[in-house]
């Protein structure tokens, strides 16, 4: 599933370019409705060439003062190890991030996510049953034998219009359609099929459409609005896109010296007898909401009808081409200096693939007092108490340390468990821990100024320790020598475990970030999209 951050670029970017297509037709209204439906479903092209290229295509971002971790714990491109680009799955985020949001059940972005999801197989599934009558009206017409009908089929090819094309009637439509593009058919109803006087006009708007693929158009905007159901700019420009086809093969016709008011009468006939149509896929001669703005224009004497030449659809196609540098564009700040030095021009989208923060905090008390200086108190849910657990027992030995955010943990060995601020303001940092010694801080990002904020976490034993969206979490000396040691960083940060001898460990990195440990240990290492090892002994 497409998450959600995703999902939330997607929506913006296709909105600005839903939004700028709009505009261009509004304000080129003189052109002919052909080149302005080339501009239009350029717009369709490329709000969907959006989709792929902002999920796995390059992106820009802008840095904004944040703490760098990177430079402050040495970090460079030099002794950069295991870096894979092998997809480990669930493997990849590490085991305290998973513990900690297991237990918190779906989010409200996941359940954003499926709604989407849900909705969108919903229309595509009402597109593929379209596509599947559209597709199979053949088997379930008869071919035409009228020669009347059969010889201005006949004149229009040998004028040009389109190539070959099956010609049948079914009793299922109302209204003369064509369908397909490698083997493109004209239906008629049987009632038109009766009229055969108005054979070259019919004919002329239907080859229309098929000479200008427009049946492929119709099909393009389908799966637009279905890929994009939450934009109504894309639904908008989808309709829009719809009365330009019709109108340019309006203009087709007419410029076959078609007289304009016997046009107009044939358009009326046809839409007053439509109260049906089971092909919902295909282009028509005439519908009731399209009417009173095609007869408009139909019996304007002064009205520009020329086709787009060679030069406008380069034209066209080089503005549909901007969506490339317009989708790599991420007006989001980049987490530290570690995410753009280190890892590959993906990690520059890795606040896409951060996993869920857990809902239950404890929130500071909100009278702290912001610090520049060094202070020594502990990080309290009610003034002069340190954290507790959540059920309000002591804070017990800590097995886990995950970091969301810009903030540094420095975690020291020591008899007892408790988090103190010696740097910086906790104000707007919510913390949650359990009884299984599972501690989460959830330091200010985005949402509110960098605070600069510095923790000290006292542990009996080190424990796991994770960093998500930028921080560092750096182990003091005095704890001995460990087993194993566990480390995780995704979508950039910086965990240094390099002061902490070690026989063995697993480090697990995604989109970005690095990890400093001691270079004796045997490490397990697992890296996906982009990050690095740093094997180092501790300078301290």
């Amino acid at each position: 599933m497409v998450v959600p951050d995703v999902l939330i670029e997607i929506a913006w970017k296709t909105l600005a370019i839903g939004a700028v297509s709009l505009v261009l037709l509004r304000c080129l209204g003189q052109l002919s409705a052909h080149k302005r439906a080339l501009i239009g479903h350029g717009g369709v092209v490329a709000a969907l060439l959006l989709i792929p290229l902002t999920i796995w295509g390059p992106a820009w971002t802008l840095d904004v003062p944040a703490p760098d971790f990177a430079q402050a714990y040495g970090v460079g491109p030099a002794s950069i190890e295991g870096v894979s680009p092998a997809f480990l799955g669930g493997d990849a985020i590490s085991a305290p991030v998973q513990a900690i949001a297991a237990s918190d059940g779906p989010t409200l972005p996941a359940i954003a996510a499926t709604i989407y999801a849900c909705i969108a197989l919903f229309f595509l599934l009402s597109l593929a049953v379209a596509l599947a009558k559209a597709c199979t009206l053949g088997r379930r017409s008869v071919p035409v034998d009228d020669p009347a009908w059969l010889g201005a089929l006949a004149a229009q090819r040998t004028a040009g219009i389109a190539a070959p094309v099956d010609l049948r009637v079914s009793v299922e439509i109302s209204a003369p359609i064509s369908v397909g593009l490698w083997r493109p058919m004209i239906v008629l109803d049987p009632e038109t099929l009766h009229t055969p006087a108005c054979a070259q006009a019919v004919l002329g708007h239907e080859l229309a459409h098929v000479a200008s693929q427009d049946w492929g158009k119709l099909l393009l905007c389908r799966f637009a609005t279905a890929v994009l159901w939450f934009n109504p700019m894309i639904w908008i420009l989808a309709r829009t896109c719809a009365q330009l086809r019709e109108e340019a093969a309006d203009d087709m016709v007419l410029r076959r010296k078609v007289r304009f008011d016997d046009y107009a009468s044939l358009l009326i006939s046809v839409a007053s007898r439509q109260p049906f149509q089971s092909v919902s896929l295909a282009s028509g001669l005439a519908t009731r909401s399209s009417l009173k703005r095609r007869l408009v224009r139909i019996l304007a004497q002064r009205m520009d009808r020329a086709p787009a030449g060679a030069t406008f659809k380069a034209a066209c196609l080089a503005v549909v081409a901007l969506a490339v540098p317009f989708a790599a564009l991420t007006p989001t700040a980049a987490a530290t200096a570690t995410a753009t030095a280190l890892s590959n021009p993906l990690v520059a989208k890795s606040s896409r693939a951060q996993p869920p923060v857990p809902s239950q905090y404890v929130s500071p008390s909100p009278a702290e007092p912001a610090s520049t200086g060094h202070v020594s108190r502990p990080v309290s849910t009610n003034a002069g108490n340190a954290l507790n657990g959540l059920d309000g027992s002591a804070l017990p030995p800590i097995s886990a340390i995950q970091l969301y955010g810009w903030a540094e943990i420095r975690v020291r060995q020591g008899s007892e468990s408790s988090v103190r601020v010696i740097g910086g303001s906790a104000r707007q940092t919510m913390f949650s821990a359990d009884q299984s010694g599972r501690l989460s801080v959830m330091a200010c990002t985005d949402a509110c100024p960098p605070a600069n904020l510095v923790l000290e976490v006292t542990t009996p034993t080190l424990p796991s320790l994770g960093v998500t969206g930028g921080g560092a979490i750096k182990a003091q000396h005095g704890f001995p020598a460990q087993r194993a040691v566990r480390a995780s960083v995704m979508g950039g940060g910086v965990v240094d475990v390099s002061s902490v001898k070690a026989r063995s460990g697993r480090v697990d990195i995604t989109s970005g970030g690095s990890v400093i440990a001691d270079p004796e240990a045997d490490l397990e290492t697992n890296i996906v999209d982009g990050g690095s090892v740093i094997r180092r002994a501790s300078n301290d």
